[in-house]
C-alpha cells in the first residue's frame, strides 16, 4: 500500500466501526500505538524513529505492509474499551499483541539479531 497516514488509519476505522468519537480522540489512540510500536520493535533493533509527540492527519506512519493493519487495530480495541465492549476489545487487542510479536520477530531475524530474540530476558 505504501506510505499510510493517520488520517488513512481514521477512514478506515470509521468505515469498519461506526463510532462518536472525535478525530482527536482517535489520533492520540493512533499516537499511543505508534510509540508502542517503536518502543517493541524498532529500539531492540537499535532503530529509534521519531516519535511524533502529536499525530496529524497527514503523518507518515511508519509500519508498512504487512503490518499497517495493527494501527487500525488498536484504534478498534481503544474505541471497545471506551464502549465497554471488553470481549471485542480483548479480541482487538490479541490479533494487536500477536502482530507486533511478529513484526518484532522479523525485524530482529532482519537486522541479525535473531540468536539474542531466542534468549529470555527476565529484567
Amino acid at each position: 500500500m505504501g506510505a499510510l497516514t493517520a488520517g488513512q488509519v481514521l477512514a478506515q476505522v470509521d468505515g469498519l466501526l461506526p463510532n462518536a468519537y472525535t478525530r482527536e480522540e482517535k489520533l492520540r489512540w493512533l499516537a499511543q500505538a505508534e510509540a508502542g510500536l517503536i518502543r517493541e520493535v524498532w529500539q531492540p533493533t537499535g532503530e529509534a524513529p521519531t516519535v511524533f509527540p502529536e499525530l496529524r492527519e497527514d503523518t507518515v506512519l511508519k509500519a508498512e505492509t504487512p503490518y499497517e493493519e495493527l494501527y487500525s487495530l488498536y484504534v478498534q480495541g481503544q474505541i471497545h474499551y471506551a464502549n465497554g465492549d471488553m470481549a471485542r476489545c480483548s479480541n482487538a487487542m490479541s490479533l494487536w499483541n500477536q502482530g507486533v510479536a511478529t513484526m518484532q520477530a522479523e525485524r530482529l531475524r532482519r537486522g541479525g539479531m535473531g540468536r539474542e530474540a531466542r534468549h529470555l530476558r527476565l529484567c
